[in-house]
This record gives C-alpha cells, sequence and structure tokens, in this order.
C-alpha cells in the first residue's frame, strides 16, 4: 500500500515539474503578470515546536481571466514557492509548485487570494515535531494591498499538511507578511 501510495505521489510531483516548465511560455504571453515575493512568517500556533518561515515564490498569471460587472475579477496563477523552515535549532527546505486564485475587488488596492502547492521538504523532523516525509501540501489564504504599479504588501494565513499520506500529521500554521515587486 505504502509503494502504491508513493508511485502516486511521485506521479503527482512529476506533473508539477511539468507543469513548472511550462512558465517561460506563460511568462512571455503579453496578458501575463509575473511578481516576485518575499514572504516571513512566524508559527500560529506552537503546540509541539515554534516554527518559523522564511519564503521566496514567485507567481505567473495564467489563463483563464473572468470579468463581471461593477468591477470585480477571478484571475488564476501558478505559484512557485521555495521556504526554509526552522524550529528546534533545526533548518530544512520546502519547494512546491501549485495554482492559485485571485479575486479584484471593485477598489482595485485589495485581493484575496488562496492557493495550494504540493511541496517537497528536505527535512521533516524538528525537535518533537514530525510532520511525517518527505511531501506535503502548503495552502494559504490571504490579502494584498497594492501600493503603487508595482508594489504589494499582503498578509497570509499558510497551512502545511501532509493530508494524512502518513502516520504522523500535526500540520503547522503561519501569520505570514510579504512583500512583492510585480513586472
Amino acid at each position: 500500500m505504502k509503494t502504491m501510495r508513493n508511485a502516486f505521489v511521485g506521479m503527482g510531483m512529476a506533473v508539477w515539474i511539468a507543469v513548472a516548465a511550462m512558465i517561460p511560455a506563460a511568462a512571455a504571453a503579453e496578458f501575463t503578470p509575473l511578481d516576485i515575493s518575499v514572504r516571513m512568517g512566524f508559527d500560529a500556533d506552537s503546540t509541539l515546536e515554534y516554527f518559523h518561515l522564511y519564503e521566496i515564490n514567485g507567481r505567473v498569471g495564467l489563463p483563464p481571466h473572468l470579468e463581471w460587472g461593477g468591477g470585480w475579477s477571478l484571475k488564476s496563477a501558478l505559484v512557485i514557492a521555495g521556504s526554509l523552515l526552522h524550529a528546534a535549532g533545526d533548518d530544512g527546505l520546502m519547494v512546491g509548485v501549485g495554482p492559485q486564485l485571485e479575486l479584484e475587488f471593485p477598489w482595485r488596492p485589495l485581493t484575496a487570494f488562496g492557493s495550494v502547492r504540493p511541496s517537497a521538504l528536505s527535512d521533516h523532523r524538528y525537535g518533537q515535531a514530525d510532520l511525517g516525509g518527505w511531501f506535503a501540501f502548503s495552502s494559504d489564504l490571504g490579502l494584498r494591498i497594492n501600493l503603487s504599479e508595482s508594489l504589494m504588501i499582503g498578509y497570509a494565513w499558510q497551512h502545511i499538511s501532509n493530508a494524512n499520506i502518513y502516520d504522523s500529521n500535526p500540520g503547522v500554521d503561519f501569520h505570514v507578511m510579504e512583500l512583492s515587486l510585480k513586472f
């Protein structure tokens, strides 16, 4: 059973890597916004160990793009994130790729977003906390404020969990602050 599950997870990761390989073509399209974010998070619910998150992510807008009356719009994007997790004196890397949806409000400076990124972890044990294994999902919900055409700040609630793929699944929640540059 675990061998089949590992094969399924490996196949899923191969699909996400293939999608990531398509980003240069999507970035060349004239409708595609690209932004880079620097993010820093702290543990929202430290039950076993207190975690810190340091992350850099890139986001490229993808079709479809829906607009409806009153200035509302819904956009999709692909996010690639590289993260450093720190807890109990241990450091580990996490790399993930996944889809994001963005809801733009009629008052343009504000955008709500949500994403899910299947991710690979270099380490899953941090002191007493065991995140289960090398594979996890990183999901977030947040708000961004556009300060100018190219500068945004934001807040996100981020959750890292393996969705009960492994025996241990404590999950970690973060309050994340971000600074983004749009190109």
